[in-house]
């Protein structure tokens, strides 16, 4: 009796809206879910009307719609199966690329606009565009384009923006809109969009597509960069052309981030260096480039260590590594395309990892109740520098023990050495125990600072200093030597006979080993070894040796298990005895579970006769009959 208010449309359209509420109401009651969730979607719908909306302006929206988007949202997880609504009845949907041109085999995402006129917020779980593409040297239609989306959407009155992506692009062409759909448990709303923007040419197309990346960039550093103030090395950048090559401008920006310590005893500055010799965290180089297809450029980037100050203790540990600092490399590629104008970016970075260049170990030798030699070790740990020692320094702290200065080094002073890559200087010092027993708990710290430099590093040099407990040392020096053995051949799967001896060195070992007061405790790598039977049993002092069989899991050259020695009974915090292990090179030979022996003995004039073949001494070499394998003269 009101519908005389608004024009044509408008009137029909409130009226359907209020059939459509008691329709629905009546559906719920029959448990009519497709039917219902219809309904429900209509009055949505309709409450969003053009006309209504000319007619009745802010008025025209139900205050049911609430309600309706609720109910909707119960219907549709309660769909016995999925069921589709044409998406362009709710929301109008707009698809632009993030980037103007995509790159072949590379990631690439789009940004939907939509635009809602429904005046409360609506849900989805996911949304789902499809493109169809056409390659370039093809005519028709060859592959489907699908961007996904991370997480639930929620669109909003008026315009929501939201981000998808796609992991590759199939192939270099034109890609044109093909469908989108997003889902609500098992409501999908879906349009088709085929018919929109028919044509092949390129001024028809959506989405353009060229070839790969024409260059890819890397980075590569050198081994063992030593952490010496005054050091310098590079990180080089390699840029690597695909099939086409590339005629174009590089610009590119190399930034050195984060520079970590990976120890508290360790501080430092590391910065790259420009072309004037100058310190600086970001350098910006700009060059023209022309390369053929698969050809590569190199640039270096040197950079430099200062601000060294490093404490390493004496007795270190096995991490050669720390510090480490972070290259960031960002390339702007400017070249043509098929006459197309393009510009990409791309980037990659790389730790840098530096190690420490020495290695400092102390040890006390023919230990006495008063006196005793200090036995100091220096191990150049780089693999191809030679490092120069200027200077050293050692010290005992407290009053218990002091060096005997009167006695010379009986190997030789640390001063003035130079110390060939992977080589060790050794040299032993007399020390004595005081008599000033004053302070009893005074700890005994032995103190060593060297002065070192590197061979490319002529005008600077650092001190690397180390410190370590004597009486810790008094203590280590209960120790033993443990020596193993492997018999047979080993193949993987299959047992082998592992044989260990444990010898006490000190007379302080020999009364821990005769009272059994020692337990031993086999300690290997799982991903190479199984050991059959106890991996820790008590020594026994009449027992010379200890057998074990032991399984090798993979072929190759395998460090056989070791041995730990700790006191017993073993207690929550044992005593873990130091332990030398006389075959530190023995490596046991695995074969593969299944492997071929050939035979062969020598003939009466010289030549060779085996189970597959034969071969004489003027033949560099044979091939078997079943060209399995080719044996060669050495």
């Amino acid at each position: 009796n009101h519908c005389h208010q608004f024009s044509a449309k408008g009137g029909w359209d409130l009226l359907q809206n209020e059939i459509r509420s008691q329709i629905a109401n009546l559906e719920r009651r029959l448990n009519l879910k497709q039917d219902y969730l219809l309904s429900a979607l209509a009055a949505i719908t309709l409450s969003g009307s053009d006309q209504l909306v000319l007619d009745m302006g802010d008025k025209a929206f139900s205050e049911d719609l609430p309600k309706w988007v609720q109910e909707a949202t119960r219907a549709a997880g309660e769909l016995p199966e999925e069921m589709k609504f044409d998406l362009r009845k709710l929301f109008h949907v707009q698809i632009q690329p993030q980037t103007e041109i995509w790159t072949a085999g590379e990631e690439a995402s789009i940004v939907i606009t939509f635009r809602s006129r429904i005046q409360v917020e609506m849900s989805f779980t996911s949304v789902l565009v499809e493109m169809r593409g056409t390659a370039e040297e093809e005519r028709i239609s060859s592959a489907v384009l699908r961007f996904t989306n991370d997480g639930p959407i929620h669109l909003k009155p008026g315009t929501t923006s939201v981000l998808a992506s796609t992991q590759q692009v199939a192939f270099a062409g034109w890609f044109k809109l093909y469908t989108v759909s997003m889902s609500l448990e098992k409501l999908r709303l879906w349009g088709n969009f085929e018919s929109e923007g028919h044509g092949r040419t390129p001024s028809n197309v959506l989405f353009k597509s060229v070839g790969s990346t024409p260059l890819e960039v890397s980075l590569e550093d050198t081994e063992d960069m030593p952490l010496i103030n005054g050091s310098e090395n590079s990180a080089r950048v390699r840029l690597v052309t695909g099939n086409a090559g590339y005629d174009g401008t590089v610009e590119m920006q190399v930034e050195l981030k984060t520079p970590e310590s990976l120890r508290r005893d360790v501080q430092a500055g590391i910065h790259l260096v420009d072309k004037d010799g100058n310190d600086c965290d970001s350098v910006l180089e700009s060059f023209d480039l022309r390369l053929e297809p698969s050809a590569a450029h190199s640039v270096q980037m040197p950079f430099r260590v200062d601000q060294v100050v490093p404490r390493y203790m004496l007795e270190s540990s096995l991490e050669r590594k720390v510090f480490q600092a972070e290259l960031e490399v960002t390339a702007r590629l400017s070249f043509s395309h098929g006459g197309m104008p393009r510009v990409i970016s791309r980037q990659k970075s790389k730790v840098l990892e530096f190690v420490r260049p020495l290695k400092l170990i102390a040890r006390l030798e023919s230990v006495s109740a008063d006196a005793s030699l200090l036995s100091i070790a220096i191990l150049n740990e780089m693999k191809e520098m030679e490092l120069a020692i200027l200077g050293t320094e050692l010290n005992i702290t407290g009053k218990k023990w002091f060096i005997d200065r009167a006695k010379p080094p009986p190997h030789g002073d640390l001063l003035q050495q130079t110390i060939q890559p992977a080589s060790t200087f050794h040299t032993v010092f007399p020390v004595k125990r005081s008599s000033d027993i004053s302070s009893p708990d005074e700890e005994s710290l032995v103190c060593l600072s060297v002065e070192v430099q590197a061979a490319e590093a002529a005008r600077a040099s650092q001190f690397l200093e180390g410190v370590c407990n004597l009486e810790a040392l008094i203590k280590e020096e209960k120790s033993f030597v443990v020596r193993r053995s492997v018999e047979g051949n080993a193949v993987v799967g299959s047992r082998v006979k592992f044989e260990f001896t444990v010898e006490p060195i000190l007379e302080s070992s020999k009364n821990s080993l005769a009272q059994e007061l020692l337990m031993y405790e086999i300690k290997y790598d799982p991903k190479e070894w199984v050991v059959a039977g106890k991996q820790r049993g008590k020594v026994v002092a009449e027992k010379k040796s200890i057998v074990r069989h032991i399984v090798p899991l993979r072929s190759g050259l395998l460090s056989p298990p070791k041995i730990m020695m700790v006191e017993a009974p073993v207690a929550e915090d044992p005593y873990v005895f130091s332990v030398d292990h006389a075959d530190q090179i023995l490596q046991v030979h695995v074969l593969p579970a299944q492997h071929s022996r050939i035979t062969c003995e020598k003939g009466v004039q010289g030549q060779l006769s085996t189970s597959a073949g034969s071969w004489r001494p003027e033949a560099d070499s044979f091939r078997l009959s079943n060209n399995d394998f080719m044996v060669e003269k050495l």
